[in-house]
């Protein structure tokens, strides 16, 4: 005859505070990557508007040589320093 054995295990019981430190915990996580976020997207403009500028000083130096290449810079940069 065999004899199998079932133990039953001890109930673990959740610490009172669990629920709502894990959500506080989750509220800062997202507080965190938003803060992040909106950092990175200052530094792409900012970046996209110093290239902008160099653009607009090489422009100004070619603008007597060939002014219609002097104003086809100027437009790619105002288009870089808006995103398209």
């Amino acid at each position: 005859m065999t004899t199998i054995t079932v133990q039953k295990p001890a109930v673990v019981r959740v610490p009172r505070a669990a629920p709502i430190a894990a959500a506080l915990f989750a509220k800062l996580i997202a507080i965190w990557e938003q803060t992040l976020t909106s950092r990175r997207e200052a530094r792409v403009v900012a970046s996209r508007a110093a290239e902008a500028e160099e653009v607009r000083r090489y422009a100004e130096t070619v603008r007597k040589a060939d002014p219609r290449f002097a104003a086809d810079l100027f437009a790619a940069a105002d288009r870089h320093e808006m995103g398209n």
